[in-house]
């Protein structure tokens, strides 16, 4: 973000963030550390890491989901991952003055509807936006719907930046 700040000479605030998937989560942790970032449009975004595991491991590991609070252990004390740690949808709320635009496609398998639904309730700004797509799957509102996806980007964009 300083990178293309000082590139553009703006101020990070200036600056807007658009992520989809782990890098729209990715963002939101990041906010605790650059809370002067500009707005935020975040596709696919997930509320927390162990949600999202718990809700897609037995499709992808083919195994019971009874399995899965093994995977997450083995997980901590093989390779030191806490994914209980990660929780995006807490820096969501951490962030009561700042409005996100959030995109979630309605036939997402990957992550699921509510995790749209959810990051929007946490969120105390009354400007922050939730825009569902229809019938689309994980990260495809863009490549399936160009046109609003545009129009719904740049009018956040512009309520925040200016034209």
């Amino acid at each position: 973000m300083d990178l293309a700040a000082t590139k553009a000479h703006l101020a990070r605030s200036r600056v807007a963030v658009i992520g989809e998937s782990m890098g729209a989560s990715s963002a939101l942790m990041a906010l605790r550390y650059v809370p002067d970032v500009g707005p935020m449009v975040l596709d696919s975004a997930y509320e927390s890491a162990r949600m999202v595991v718990d809700e897609d491991a037995p499709a992808v590991s083919g195994l019971p989901g009874f399995f899965t609070p093994g995977m997450v252990l083995m997980a901590r004390l093989a390779f030191g991952i806490d994914i209980d740690g990660v929780r995006p949808i807490d820096e969501v709320r951490a962030q009561p003055d700042r409005a996100f635009l959030f995109i979630q496609c309605t036939a997402d398998t990957t992550v699921n509807e509510h995790h749209g639904l959810d990051l929007k309730a946490a969120s105390a700004d009354p400007q922050t936006e939730l825009w569902l797509v229809p019938g689309c799957e994980h990260v495809r509102a863009f490549a399936t719907h160009p046109a609003e996806w545009q129009q719904h980007v740049t009018s956040f964009l512009e309520g925040r930046l200016g034209p």
